[in-house]
């Protein structure tokens, strides 16, 4: 589930990305050749409980797997 988004132009399409050394920044390059530079900032520091619901994701996605 996105937490943010963002538009990059009609028709572009991103395909490269580099993150920076403490994983806060993003240099992302689209098709048309521009590099767009993104501070994620706090969105990149999991809150306390994201691993327990990323954990109950994966549980569910691979019950649902198992149940086909």
């Amino acid at each position: 589930v996105p937490i943010v988004n963002t538009q990059v132009g009609q028709g572009k399409a991103l395909n490269k990305i580099q993150w920076d050394k403490e994983g806060r920044k993003t240099a992302i390059g689209s098709s048309d050749g521009r590099v767009h530079i993104y501070d994620i900032g706090e969105l990149c520091i999991p809150r306390e409980n994201e691993y327990t619901l990323l954990q109950k994701s994966v549980s569910e996605l691979i019950n649902v797997t198992e149940s086909h």
